[in-house]
């Protein structure tokens, strides 16, 4: 039980430090991004970071707009954009 806690916590904080980075990103006019390169900057695994984005796409709760955009050699770059009000 307190495993699977301390699992959430974990899965949290790495979220809330993916969004952080990503509208930091965005600020400095960053549009495209590649998973295996937010995942270097971070620390990450490159496949959490792709299942993470692809969420936050789905949920719409992140005020992002985040389109996976282009494929290549297993590697996936993604579109995020703040959403307009």
């Amino acid at each position: 039980m307190y495993k699977d806690i301390a699992q959430k916590i974990a899965l949290e904080k790495d979220e809330k430090a993916l969004l952080k980075y990503l509208r930091d990103k965005i600020k400095d006019g960053h549009k495209f991004f590649q998973s295996h390169k937010i995942a270097r900057d971070l620390g990450l695994s490159s496949k959490f970071i792709g299942t993470i984005l692809y969420k936050f796409s789905l949920l719409n709760d992140t005020r992002l707009k985040i389109t996976q955009y282009a494929r290549s050699n297993s590697r996936w770059t993604w579109m995020i954009e703040e959403e307009q009000k």
